[in-house]
């Protein structure tokens, strides 16, 4: 640089930090590092490289370097390539003059790669300061310095704009070259010919900044993902320089992914398709008229509806998510046009659906797809034997026996089965899933999660989870927990569904299962404190009784009267509106065993369980859950609390799963006998509620009053089917498990809250 002098060139030679994974260095390692430099010298300067030993082979050692040098002011030798049985090489650099303006410079040299030799951690980077000073007798001229001062975040309706800026106003016009960068790692880079902007531009003279705007053809830019327009300075005109930094724009453009449903597109199972004797199931997909690729996705059949509720945009937009990044062009399923597409794979018994997704050559999602549903059923011999294992069956664990209902779930491939537990009535309703091994007709029982339940504020998941080490310890995770292996016509076995790894890595056998209680915090607890399957446990098929003459006395229609009530015009009470005879239809669940008993308090679609006793020939009601369609809804039993210091007169609800009442057939009559409210006295009213965010809200003012008689109707009735509207009572919140006090009166004022002690609160609106 002529007008300046450049004052020292200091040179350090040091260590980076060393990362704890890196290798350990062996004795006949052969070590490189910067030994030695030269200072400048007419713009030149050397770093020297060297072996800690003379190597069998060429070492090539490749050199990075950073700092605030001008763009343009220093070029260097990289590689520096070391002859086999040399010791050292060197990296010469050379300045460029006249891109330095006075001022202090740094530049830090390091080692970023060696072959045929390790790098010394120690002498792996060496550090140039330069301080160059003004000419006192001709003094610099300095060029302006142009740089991007500030560009649009985002184009808006395919617009968006940047500013170039000088650091001083020049004495001629600026001209400005720009190159687009069509590479950015984990995006997508918009193509040069996709923008149109002045390039060159012009900064006039004396003008100290100039607004460049960009239109985006929005044609090419890639639907549902981040794109980028990078537009770098690429060079100048001779009467300015780049500056080191800021010289690139990231304008990001964003098309919106939306579903569309292609007519001209077509994804169908095809049949089985044979070879080497597997069997396999073929997909014929078609999409015309198009030249990118597509992605076919076989679910199981519901699956995208259920979590996405039909919503086809937010179902492709998260499948971008999961195939944009893992799945490349190579994996994109290409169709050329007019051609036909196959896909072979063996699916197991089952409803599923396919799903064609439409993708650009870089693999991400263009919103176009196609659909098709298909079922695989099983073979009639596969099918009567998986058939044996619907039904009831009693299923004895340790000193209990609970009733096992298993129905199907997919014929010939899985199973629904509740009960399991069935003497905790906070869980008697849950149901759990099964597969069928058709090979080998057992049912396996895996870990899942079963409900969501609510309680005291908090929502949790229940989930059936597997426990080892003789019942000690529990664990999740995705394993079998249990194979149920028939023993003969009638019976089973519950044995060990196999293996479990733990963290450390151990393997224990599966011996047993559990329900568990998983709060949002994590934690949880079993309930009733205790495991409820150990292996090996034993099942018995419950077989129905077809003739026996007390069990059918029950069955058929039967009227039996209540007192109905509803809001008075002031919405604050209820009032009473007469008595009304309602038609219960009592009919077979497991001839000899169950009973069902629809039409309770006038709902034709309320259907309650009813267990038959043929010891003592009753029937009899326990207080139960169950739900229709988005309706949860209880049967409940009453009973009256004369009152004492803590809770005043009235009546109580019980929510602890007792016997609310049983029934004997006297003549053309059903009597009724309540049951007992523990301590407290007999239930006096058996009713129907809603469950609505933890509270019960009854439907009617008054249920059936116990005792209570039922008589044979002559002829069936006809039942309105009522809707199952919002409840119109004060609401009483869900006590805690087990069985507690909750009044039942209506004031006006607040409800009490079942617990530990009464409390005022606010009625619910």
């Amino acid at each position: 640089m002529k007008a300046s002098f450049f004052k020292s060139a200091l040179l350090a030679i040091g260590a980076m930090a060393m990362l704890a994974s890196c290798d350990f260095l062996k004795k006949e390692d052969v070590l490189v590092g910067f030994s030695s430099a030269t200072p400048f010298a007419d713009g030149t300067a050397t770093l020297t490289v060297s072996l800690s030993s003379p190597a069998s082979s060429n070492v090539s050692v490749s050199i990075s370097c950073d700092g605030n040098l001008p763009n343009g002011g220093l070029t260097f030798s990289s590689p520096v390539e070391i002859p086999a049985g040399s010791t050292s090489g060197d990296c010469h650099l050379t300045l460029n003059e006249d891109k330095f303006s006075p001022g202090e410079y740094d530049a830090v040299f390091t080692i970023v790669s060696v072959k045929g030799a390790k790098v010394d951690p120690s002498k792996n980077t060496c550090s140039l300061k330069l301080i160059v000073e003004e000419d006192p007798v001709n003094p610099v001229v300095t060029p302006s310095v142009v740089s991007i001062s500030n560009y649009s975040e985002s184009f808006t309706d395919g617009k968006a704009s940047f500013t170039l800026a000088l650091d001083k106003a020049a004495d001629s016009d600026v001209y400005v070259n720009f190159s687009v960068q069509t590479e950015v790692e984990g995006y997508a880079a918009i193509p040069a010919s996709a923008l149109t902007f002045d390039n060159p531009a012009i900064i006039p003279a004396g003008a100290l900044s100039k607004e460049i705007s960009v239109t985006l053809d929005e044609s090419a830019v890639q639907k549902g993902v981040s794109n980028y327009a990078i537009i770098v300075i690429s060079s100048v005109s001779d009467n300015a320089v780049v500056a080191s930094s800021k010289t690139k724009t990231y304008i990001e453009a964003t098309a919106p992914l939306a579903a569309n449903l292609r007519s001209d597109w077509t994804v169908a199972f095809a049949g089985e398709y044979e070879r080497d004797g597997v069997v396999y199931h073929t997909i014929e997909v078609k999409g015309v008229g198009e030249n990118d690729g597509y992605y076919i996705f076989p679910y199981n059949a519901g699956t995208v509806d259920f979590y996405f509720n039909g919503d086809m945009t937010a179902f492709i937009k998260t499948m971008e998510e999961i195939v944009a990044e893992p799945l490349g062009t190579e994996q994109a399923y290409q169709i050329k046009k007019g051609s036909t597409g196959w896909l072979y794979q063996k699916f197991p018994v089952g409803e599923y659906e396919i799903w064609m997704l439409g993708c650009s050559e870089s693999g991400h999602l263009t919103g176009d797809y196609a659909t098709s549903t298909f079922k695989i059923e099983a073979t009639p011999e596969v099918l009567a034997a998986y058939n044996k294992w619907l039904g009831e069956w009693n299923v004895t664990r340790q000193s209990k026996t609970d009733k096992w209902v298993i129905t199907e779930d997919v014929p010939g491939a899985s199973f629904c089965i509740q009960g399991i537990d069935g003497d905790n009535p906070t869980i008697a309703d849950i149901q759990v899933y099964a597969d069928y091994d058709a090979a080998n007709d057992e049912i396996v029982l895996y870990t899942q999660d079963c409900k969501t339940w609510s309680y005291n504020g908090t929502d949790y998941t229940i989930a059936l989870i597997g426990m080892y080490e003789n019942s000690t310890k529990l664990v999740t995770g995705d394993f079998d927990l249990a194979v149920i292996s028939r023993t003969g016509d009638n019976s089973a076995t519950i044995k060990s569904g196999g293996t479990v790894t733990v963290s450390g890595g151990s393997t224990f056998d599966v011996t047993g299962m559990t329900f568990f209680a998983i709060p949002p915090s994590g934690s949880g607890y079993v309930f009733n404190g205790q495991v409820f399957y150990l292996w090996p446990e034993t099942m018995t098929r419950i077989e129905a009784i077809e003739n026996d003459p007390v069990y059918n006395a029950f069955l058929g229609d039967w009227n039996i009267k209540r007192m109905n009530s509803e809001w008075d015009d002031s919405a604050n009470a209820f009032k009473e509106t007469g008595e009304v005879s309602d038609t219960w239809t009592i009919s077979p669940k497991l001839a000899g065993y169950t009973f069902y008993i629809s039409g309770f308090e006038g709902f034709s679609d309320v259907v309650i369980v009813a267990d038959y006793n043929a010891a003592s020939g009753s029937l009899s009601v326990s207080e139960q859950s169950f739900t229709i369609g988005e309706y949860k809804l209880a049967t409940l039993a009453l009973f009256h609390y004369p009152g004492d210091a803590q809770y005043p007169a009235g009546d109580y609800l019980w929510n602890g799963g007792a016997t609310a009442f049983t029934g004997k057939v006297e003549g053309d009559s059903i009597k009724l006998t309540p049951g007992k409210a523990g301590d407290y006295g007999d239930f006096v009213m058996f009713q129907l509620f809603q469950l609505e965010n933890d509270y019960y809200y009854n439907y009617h003012g008054d249920g059936y009053v116990l005792p209570n008689t039922l008589t044979k109707a002559a002829a069936p009735n006809a039942v309105s089917k009522k809707a199952m509207g919002k409840a119109q009572n004060a609401g009483y919140r869900l006590s805690k498990s087990g069985s507690q006090m909750q009044r039942m009166s209506a004031p006006a004022t607040g409800v009490y809250r079942g617990g530990d002690k009464m409390e005022r609160n606010l009625p619910l609106k």
